[in-house]
C-alpha cells in the first residue's frame, strides 16, 4: 500500500466514523442526557457553561467546563479562574 492509498483510507475511515456519530451519538459514547445547556442562577449571580470548545495551536480543540461570576449591579461577568475544568483535548 502506498502513502496515498493509506491517507485516502484513513480519511474515509474518519468521515465514516463522523457520520456514524452524527446518525447515532450513543454509538460514539455520547450521551445526550449528560449534555447540558448553559444555566444562569440569578440568586448566585453565576453562569455555568458545562461545555465550551476552545481552539488551540496546531488544530487542537480543548473542551472546558467553566463558570462566569456576575459583577454586582451589572450585566458584566468575569471568568471564575478557580472553577475551570479541562474535560477533553482533541487532536
Amino acid at each position: 500500500m502506498n502513502g496515498g492509498d493509506y491517507d485516502a483510507g484513513y480519511q474515509a475511515g474518519i468521515e465514516q466514523a463522523q457520520q456514524e456519530c452524527q446518525n447515532d451519538p450513543a454509538s460514539c459514547g455520547i450521551d445526550s442526557a449528560s449534555c447540558k445547556h448553559s444555566t444562569y442562577e440569578p440568586s448566585k449571580g453565576e453562569v455555568h457553561i458545562p461545555f465550551i470548545d476552545v481552539p488551540g495551536d496546531f488544530g487542537t480543540t480543548q473542551t472546558f467546563d467553566i463558570y462566569l461570576m456576575q459583577q454586582p449591579s451589572t450585566l458584566t461577568f468575569d471568568l471564575d479562574l478557580q472553577r475551570i475544568i479541562l474535560k477533553q483535548t482533541d487532536n
